[in-house]
């Protein structure tokens, strides 16, 4: 099985309308250390012709080698993966119709 890592570039334009692009998708045949997924986001900012420094923040799971890779950002937690966590706890099922 091969893991994917997403890149998504967002921004809420003047009239407050949310736009995004998917600037990458990389096959990650690695483990996934901070150090490997370090290097996907990089080579896809440089391909890119994208600063590090001109990210706001970067969202991803809690898992610790994503708050260990992407420290050097502003790390937001993902809201929907915090979310469904709370809800498996709590033994609950999401249930969409």
């Amino acid at each position: 099985m091969v893991s994917l890592v997403f890149l998504l570039c967002c921004r809420v334009d003047n009239t407050w309308n949310l736009q995004s692009w998917c600037i990458g998708c990389s096959p990650l045949y690695t483990d996934h250390t901070a150090d490997d997924l370090n290097e996907v986001v990089d080579d896809t900012l440089q391909l890119w012709n994208l600063s590090p420094s001109a990210m706001a923040s970067i969202t991803t799971d809690n898992a610790s080698n994503n708050q260990k890779a992407f420290r050097r950002f502003t790390w937001l937690p993902c809201f929907g993966h915090n979310l469904d966590l709370a809800v498996s706890k709590a033994g609950l099922k999401i249930v969409c119709s």
